[in-house]
């Protein structure tokens, strides 16, 4: 079982399911009288800087895009992909009849 340097979630997995840092490699733990002569090795966070979610990438935002905006929000919508593809296609096809039945 790894821990996360990051966030401290427990996995068996390369990727932390918690912040999606790659999770080290397995090592024993050091006794104590190691771990009090060795000073801890922190690392800067930065993937939390890159990796944290813009408000223009949030499921809210691309929702009112679609309502305000819908060319912008079903844009959003599909490079975002934010929902499931069943959902991304259902609301592409509503919005479109939607705006075809305005024009005619």
């Amino acid at each position: 079982m790894r821990t996360c340097e990051y966030c401290g979630t427990k996995a068996d997995s390369e990727i932390c399911p918690g912040c999606g840092a790659r999770m080290p490699y397995a090592e024993e733990a050091p006794s104590k009288s190691e771990h009090s002569n060795v000073q801890a090795n922190v690392r800067p966070s930065y993937h939390n800087v890159y990796d944290k979610e813009k408000f223009y990438q949030k499921s809210w935002f691309i929702i009112l895009m679609l309502i305000f905006v819908w060319p912008v929000g079903l844009v959003m919508m599909w490079v975002q992909k934010k929902f499931p593809l069943a959902v991304r296609i259902i609301v592409t096809i509503v919005i479109l009849l939607i705006a075809i039945g305005s024009i005619v």
